[in-house]
């Protein structure tokens, strides 16, 4: 799984850059994979310039059975979101949260979300806040688990420090 995020020469600093874009790379990929487990691997890398701003960062996380890479480029030609999943019946990729794509060996097939639709429900953030207000209502379970959010910050916190 790769998911990636772009920027058209974007300058901040690295610690900023992490925790306010490459968190979300994070956490969209431990949301979409298999469990880690205990048994994971992980590999930061972040590349700076002269000043301490972010030009390109990479966390590699590495199971038994899943490889899960988060990249976030500062310095790309363009401003673009992409997830990116293979498997062993063939490769899904979501562009931009707009544009869903599948394709197999036999088949392949495009989805886009109406031009009317809010930025709010493209991006999930309608129907999370929904589940969140719910599970309130109800004394339902947190949609979003703790231990997720924690580890996603983790992980952060290591990249940001491994750059020192």
């Amino acid at each position: 799984m790769n998911i990636t995020k772009t920027r058209v020469a974007t300058s901040q600093p690295t610690p900023f850059a992490i925790y306010d874009l490459m968190i979300h790379t994070i956490d969209t990929a431990l949301f979409l994979a298999d469990s880690l487990g205990t048994n994971y691997k992980i590999r930061p890398y972040c590349q700076q310039d002269a000043n301490g701003n972010l030009q390109l960062a990479q966390l590699t996380i590495e199971t038994p059975r899943q490889l899960i890479s988060a990249t976030l480029n500062m310095q790309s030609g363009t401003n673009q979101e992409i997830a990116s999943l293979q498997t062993p019946h063939g490769l899904f990729t979501v562009d931009n949260l707009t544009r869903y794509t599948t394709q197999a060996a036999e088949d392949s097939r495009i989805q886009t979300a109406a031009d009317w639709t809010s930025t709010l429900e493209t991006r999930g953030f309608a129907p999370m806040i929904d589940a969140f207000i719910t599970a309130l209502e109800t004394n339902g379970a947190n949609p979003v688990p703790p231990e997720s959010s924690l580890l996603t910050h983790q992980f952060c916190h290591e990249m940001v420090h491994f750059t020192k």
